[in-house]
């Protein structure tokens, strides 16, 4: 166990003590590096106020507007933008299959 000692001010100290950290989840869009961000696309419906929250390494992450998001969330945000612009949506590639949001 492993236990650090918190100058707290005015002579106040606190002791921490940890039996160590568990071990950090994988991007869930490589699934090879572990992840450093989040998801911050706001979800609709039942699940209002609450973000997708896909756990991201910083090479899968898209930063949008300030926001982290996932590959999913980042190409409908870019759909959203060429329709708002006027532009035809681009199709999706010969046998793709299209994820639910």
């Amino acid at each position: 166990m492993t236990c650090t000692t918190v100058d707290l001010g005015g002579g106040n100290v606190a002791i921490t003590c940890t039996r160590g950290s568990k071990p950090r989840a994988l991007c869930s869009a490589c699934n090879d590096r572990v992840h450093e961000l989040l998801c911050d696309h706001p979800l609709a419906g039942k699940l209002v106020g609450r973000t997708c929250s896909a756990k991201l390494c910083r090479r899968c992450a898209r930063r949008i507007d300030g926001k982290d998001l996932c590959p999913p969330h980042a190409r409908a945000r870019d759909a959203q933008t060429e329709l708002a612009l006027g532009a035809e949506p681009q199709a999706a590639p010969e046998g793709a299959r299209r994820k639910s949001l």
